[in-house]
Formats: C-alpha cells, sequence, structure tokens
C-alpha cells in the first residue's frame, strides 16, 4: 500500500506538481510544457497539441485523486492508465527523433523514479 502512494506521487511528480492548490491544470500543464519544450526541441504546433493533452490530464488526474470514493491503489491504477494514455497521444504528436528522446528522457526518469521509490 504504501509502495503505491509513492508510485502515485511519481507519477504526478512527473508533469510538475499537478496537485498544488495555488495552481490551476492550465498553469501545470504550461509549467510541463516548458520543461518538454526544452527537452524535445518542439514546435509552435507541438506545443499547441501537447499543451491541451497535458491539460487533460491534469484536470482528469485531478478528479481522480478528489475522488473520496477510491482507494489509493484504486487512484494509483488509475492514475497509471491515464498517464500510459498521455504517453501515447503525446507520442503520436512526435517526430521519430523526439520519440526516442521522450522515451528515454520523460518515460525513462519516470520509471526510474518509481524503482527507486
Amino acid at each position: 500500500m504504501k509502495n503505491l502512494v509513492v508510485i502515485v506521487l511519481a507519477l504526478i511528480a512527473t508533469t510538475g506538481s499537478l496537485f498544488a492548490q495555488e495552481q490551476t491544470a492550465e498553469e501545470n500543464a504550461s509549467k510541463t510544457l516548458e520543461m518538454w519544450t526544452k527537452v524535445l526541441t518542439l514546435d509552435d504546433t507541438q506545443q499547441s497539441s501537447i499543451h491541451a493533452l497535458l491539460i487533460d490530464f491534469n484536470k482528469s488526474a485531478e478528479v481522480v485523486q478528489t475522488d473520496e470514493s477510491l482507494s489509493e491503489e484504486e487512484k494509483g491504477e488509475k492514475i497509471e492508465s491515464l498517464t500510459a494514455e498521455l504517453d501515447g497521444k503525446v507520442i503520436e504528436v512526435l517526430t521519430e527523433d523526439q520519440k526516442v528522446i521522450y522515451q528515454e528522457q520523460i518515460v525513462g526518469k519516470r520509471q526510474k523514479m518509481i524503482k527507486l521509490k
């Protein structure tokens, strides 16, 4: 159970401070996009598409996180599913070179964080 909470926190950390009360889903998406733009060298069209995906992800994740009817394990599973869905959609927007970097830099670091916890 404790590991699941750590996993959820690690997933959330990859998209910025998703649940910080002072920040909206849009603000969190913008912060994540800024980092990803630097790492992936995103063009304007990609930035626009990915920003929308991040906003949707953040809003959906916030709904899951605040759903009191779900156990921590269920929340973790739903967040994992949302993250996998986000990854799939983001990859569709990227070039082949960017996909490699995304897998290594974004997904890879997320997985390492989970293993370290």
